[in-house]
């Protein structure tokens, strides 16, 4: 009888134990949820603060404008590294680019070398002075000086077209000086960025052996612990109060190699922008950088996630590269052109036998141009469109450009840049 009154005694007990230990659990469980709720609406609010702020400062900016378009130009001074970057200053870099270019069209090198090296003096950081100085230096044969501007050049992050032929430049310059191994990386480089037949046949000349790789090129991902992955995500949220920030998920089919996959875009407020692509698998978490954008005072481009989705096993990303320009219409009068260029590149996202995840190279199957006169509402605009989509047999398919222009001449719009090869391709993932 004591035997079976203990018995109940210790059950009760242990019950007593249970109930507690679990009330506590439950607890923390509330504890956090309404800590995680606290945290969302804070980073609601602070959104919400933003948006107000920017709502205010469109405001401001165009009253701004409506004052300035009825006054007379004055000039504007802002300091960066040192220079004091003034509207006078903007218009003799102008003028010294457009003369440079001018001369170098008409096979006038000294000339064009003189006029350039005057762009590169007022405009230190221009990326775009220093590329065709360099390529004139080439032309001139001055090779040293034309792999110095070009080297710096291609450090920076830009539309992966414009990257390439600035690659294919430098791949040039180091043929010409009997650098043959770096060429070839760096042709190779081009021809999977912008895919062009001249980048193709300098490549063929210094190596057929590597001329004949598959394209688009696989690369695989690196591998990232879960804990960077955590971080990661929680600086993407930091900076979504800070800065910008948009994520991604990918719907995937259960059962597949791909487990979650995941695109970050971040940018920050000097303007630099990048997609990040996270992916699971069984073997773990895998990353890789898809593109980075940057801009440095009116140079440069942002970069956006156009969309993201699962085809079969495979996933299909659309990536958009955007750069904006302000482009002076006429001396002495406040019209100017508001130009928008984008480029749209695709990539594919799979596992082959290696069980790794791997992202192949841009595809670059669409052009933009748009065009509007500030103040006067006057629309231009041209697209250059190739059909491309990842099919359900897993193979990439690419169709025939679709031209379309809205007052916009053929030789304002012709985008003979983007010479995508035209069929079905299969994909090989290693």
């Amino acid at each position: 009888m004591q035997q079976r009154m203990g018995r109940r005694v210790g059950a009760a007990v242990g019950l007593g134990l249970l109930v507690c230990l679990g009330a506590g659990a439950y607890h923390r469980s509330q504890v956090a949820q309404q800590l995680k709720a606290a945290q969302q609406e804070q980073r609601k609010r602070q959104r919400q603060q933003d948006e107000r702020e920017r709502a205010e400062r469109r405001r401001q900016e165009a009253e701004e404008a409506a004052r300035d378009a009825a006054q007379p130009l004055k000039p504007s001074v802002c300091t960066m590294g040192g220079l004091v970057w003034t509207e006078e200053r903007q218009q003799q870099y102008q003028a010294a680019l457009q003369a440079g270019r001018l001369a170098a069209g008409q096979g006038q090198l000294e000339a064009a070398r003189q006029q350039l090296r005057q762009a590169v003096k007022l405009d230190p950081e221009s990326r775009t002075a220093s590329a065709e100085l360099g390529w004139v230096m080439y032309q001139l044969k001055d090779l040293d000086a034309a792999e110095r501007a070009l080297r710096w050049v291609v450090r920076f992050h830009e539309r992966p077209r414009v990257q390439a032929g600035r690659l294919y430049q430098l791949g040039q310059v180091l043929a010409a000086q009997g650098k043959q191994a770096e060429a070839v990386q760096r042709y190779q480089e081009a021809w999977q960025l912008g895919h062009d037949p001249v980048t193709l046949a300098a490549l063929k000349a210094l190596d057929r052996s590597v001329a004949v790789t598959s394209w688009p090129s696989m690369q695989p991902l690196q591998e990232a612990s879960p804990q960077a992955m955590q971080a990661a995500m929680q600086a993407a949220v930091d900076q979504d109060i800070f800065g910008d920030c948009t994520q991604t998920e990918v719907k995937l089919a259960s059962g597949g190699a791909l487990k979650r996959a995941f695109l970050v875009r971040t940018k920050d407020y000097g303007l630099d922008s990048n997609v990040k692509l996270w992916v699971q698998t069984h073997l773990g978490w895998f990353s890789t950088l898809v593109g980075k954008a940057e801009i440095r005072r009116e140079e440069g481009s942002t970069i956006n996630v156009l969309s993201a989705k699962a085809v079969g096993n495979l996933v299909e990303l659309r990536i958009q590269f955007v750069k904006i320009d302000w482009i002076e219409q006429a001396s002495g009068t406040p019209m100017r052109l508001y130009v928008s260029d984008g480029d749209n590149y695709l990539y594919v996202l799979g596992v082959g036998k290696s069980g790794r995840p791997s992202l192949s190279s841009g595809v670059y199957f669409a052009s933009f141009r748009s065009a509007e006169q500030e103040h006067a509402g006057i629309e231009y605009s041209g697209s250059k469109i190739c059909p491309v989509g990842v099919l359900p047999s897993g193979k990439l398919h690419i169709g025939a450009p679709v031209i379309k222009t809205k007052k916009m001449s053929a030789k304002e719009f012709t985008r003979s840049e983007l010479r995508m090869p035209l069929g079905t391709f299969q994909l090989k993932f290693p």
